[in-house]
């Protein structure tokens, strides 16, 4: 947040009181964070907290209340919309009837936000707003809004911005997430807000009933003082979204990539690889970040940096033996709630397993080391069996829950095993994944290399291939097992811009793997964002779920599209990717254009929010305009139109504030930026480079 807001708001101390007094109803002591509350804001390793273990009793599938309540949300198609059709909250979707509705009574707005695969969103749906007395004095005094994240990301980025910025201006520790609890004035603006809330307080957590209450007494003793804390709170999310002026001319240059360079270095684990470890917080959560491993992939293999490759290998070595990988069924779980990857938050999300599909397929190719084709296969094979549709596009996401239990569906009693140790080859399974140990995940094992397979084939005089030849089929036998266990719900919606990048990183694997049944599926893929989600007009629909397109793309859906439009031309040789690609790119420019270089996230066809987006940093989905920019120069490489070069250029001189002063927000944009380089006559060579390349990982056979 700029230091003018912090001012404007300490300048008026009756205001500050006002919003401590709320965030004091608001705030729980010891909060549980959700399982999945640093995902959507992470963007460099630096969330904070350890998400909580999800109770004992929680399960999926939606509420238990009866099905004699049913509210507006049954219209919908989004199964996380779809999940609360039948609570007693009488719900509407986000729209221009909610938000009329709040004017027109002068009633505050209640706004939910979250998404399917959310641990604690179903929580809080099943034990809040399935509950009566929470329902009949929500339905009295609110007009109460659900939303799903995926689906109207705009909506998301803007209100947990509001919540950030209400944390900070309130000295709130922290870290925001899902579900996101947000009360507004009529008028759509926050004005307070938290994340889950049981009904009623209990283990130190504040009950939503009483903060409800809260919040309709402040506005109704005082409405004219709780909106000028919107006003304020909605200014400072303002400056934190808008783009800053750039006055001066910009000389792009090599600072963000080595800055970046330098960031890594320092956040980077010698241990266990990944980022932002802190000594002493061994249980703070750690993300895949593929953004920063293409990077680096980038600077290694281009750049012949040393340092970065060191980085690289040693981060996919320890993700692809961490528990954070599903070793039975492939496919990579959200994130590690540990430094060494050991405990996974369950959930499967398509744009994970995409961007890592891509990222170990081009990390095979490029060191021929058999355990990263091995890695990309897995996923792959995954992304086919369980996320894909049977049009041929891929689903969102799995959920972390099944039988009642968080990770039930992928972990391991000792009863559970017990008709395996039979096997001949139980011992060497048992020792590659530590079976012969003690539990790693409350009385249960996670699946992970507690040894490296080298090692043990070294240990028993066998060699790697011959290892796998005698565990495979005892784990494929532990697959089908599992198979027959209640498996965790799926998410059906189809989201353009993650099939965006499930095109490209099936297109790269079929190419490098070479396999044709990849390079097929991102055809089939393709095919079906062509015909089921791009309009008449040329425009492209955000989500397709049940038969049903709906919604305005986003700056987002149309990069990732054109993106994956373009690889698959590359890998192809077919000219019909690289038509719709170029078509795609001017209606890019004409729908998100900003006067000042760049793009916005939304264009004219969105609802109008109290703030236009130009565009958030890179997260676990790169940003849009980092993909434009990406997909900009592959288009200009091929066709030798300069425009297009010349818009991906205008997108680094728009951002180089942030590219200069917050580069490990942008890897996307960076490694764009260092591509742009590459291609730019007597570029000057980093102070890091050129070095010689450095055989970082034994070559493998190929």
């Amino acid at each position: 947040m700029t230091a003018p807001c912090r001012c404007l708001l300490l300048g008026r101390s009756w205001l500050l009181l006002v919003l401590l007094g709320l965030a004091a109803a608001c705030t729980p002591s010891g909060t549980p964070s959700d399982d999945s509350s640093p995902e959507g804001k992470q963007t460099s390793g630096n969330a904070a907290g350890k998400p909580a273990r999800p109770p004992g009793n929680a399960h999926s599938g939606g509420s238990e209340t009866s099905k004699k309540h049913t509210n507006r949300l049954a219209q919908e198609t989004s199964p996380y919309l779809l999940l609360h059709a039948h609570n007693p909250v009488d719900w509407y979707p986000w729209g221009p009837e909610a938000l009329e509705k709040a004017r027109k009574e002068n009633k505050l707005i209640f706004l939910s936000i979250g998404y399917f695969s959310c641990h604690w969103c179903h929580v809080m749906e099943r034990e809040t707003f399935s509950d009566p007395e929470v329902a009949r004095f929500l339905n009295k005094h609110f007009v109460c809004i659900k939303v799903d994240r995926e689906e109207r990301p705009d909506v998301d980025e803007v209100y947990m911005t509001a919540l950030h910025v209400y944390y900070q201006l309130t000295g709130n520790p922290s870290g925001g997430g899902w579900p996101l609890s947000m009360f507004l004035t009529p008028r759509g603006l926050p004005f307070a807000g938290g994340t889950y809330f049981p009904p009623r307080p209990k283990r130190g957590l504040p009950g939503f009933l009483d903060v409800a209450r809260r919040m309709q007494q402040a506005w109704e003793k005082n409405p004219r003082q709780v909106e000028r804390m919107a006003d304020v709170l909605a200014q400072a999310v303002r400056r934190a979204l808008s783009a800053p002026v750039v006055l001066k001319e910009i000389e792009l240059s090599d600072e963000p990539i080595q800055n970046l360079l330098d960031e890594l270095g320092e956040q980077f684990d010698p241990d266990y690889g990944g980022f932002g470890y802190t000594p002493g917080q061994d249980h703070r959560p750690k993300f895949p970040e593929p953004g920063n491993l293409f990077f680096l992939l980038h600077r290694w293999r281009q750049h012949r940096d040393e340092q970065a490759g060191r980085m690289l290998v040693k981060t996919l070595d320890e993700m692809a033996a961490g528990g954070i990988r599903d070793h039975l069924g492939g496919g990579f779980h959200r994130y590690s709630t540990d430094r060494r990857w050991e405990v996974p938050h369950f959930e499967k999300m398509l744009y994970d397993n995409a961007q890592l599909l891509e990222l170990y397929a081009l990390a095979w190719h490029h060191t021929r080391q058999r355990r990263y084709r091995r890695v990309a296969q897995q996923t792959a094979e995954f992304l086919l069996r369980r996320m894909r549709s049977p049009q041929g596009a891929f689903y969102a996401a799995l959920h972390a829950e099944s039988e009642g239990q968080e990770g039930r569906y992928y972990v391991w009693t000792r009863e559970e095993l017990a008709p395996f140790r039979k096997h001949p080859h139980y011992p060497l399974l048992a020792e590659l994944y530590g079976l012969d140990g003690p539990p790693n995940f409350e009385g249960r094992w996670v699946l992970r290399w507690r040894r490296r397979p080298e090692q043990v084939a070294a240990r028993h005089n066998i060699s790697l291939e011959e290892l796998w030849r005698r565990i495979d089929p005892l784990r494929k036998q532990m697959l089908q097992q599992r198979s027959g266990r209640k498996r965790p719900g799926t998410d059906v919606k189809i989201l353009t811009a993650w099939n965006g990048l499930a095109i490209a990183a099936f297109a790269r694997a079929g190419q490098y793997l070479e396999e044709p049944r990849y390079t097929q599926a991102a055809a089939e893929a393709a095919t079906f964002v062509l015909k089921h989600l791009r309009r008449p007009d040329g425009k492209l629909y955000r989500t397709w779920t049940s038969g049903k397109a709906q919604l305005p793309g986003y700056l987002v859906d149309y990069a990732a599209t054109i993106r994956g439009l373009v690889v698959l031309h590359e890998v192809s040789g077919q000219a019909k990717w690289l038509r719709p690609a170029k078509e795609l790119a001017d209606k890019q420019r004409e729908l998100f254009a900003a006067p000042q270089g760049g793009f916005y996230y939304t264009s004219e066809e969105h609802d109008e929010l109290f703030v236009r987006i130009r565009g958030p940093a890179d997260g676990p989905v790169p940003s849009g305009n980092s993909l434009a920019a990406l997909g900009l120069l592959r288009l200009g490489r091929l066709t030798a139109q300069r425009s297009y070069p010349e818009q991906a250029r205008g997108t680094f001189r728009a951002f180089w504030p942030e590219l200069e002063n917050m580069a490990q927000a942008y890897p996307w944009l960076v490694l764009a930026l260092d591509r742009y380089l590459d291609t730019q006559p007597k570029r000057e060579q980093s102070p890091r480079g050129p070095q010689p390349q450095l055989p970082l990982v034994a070559p493998g056979p190929k």
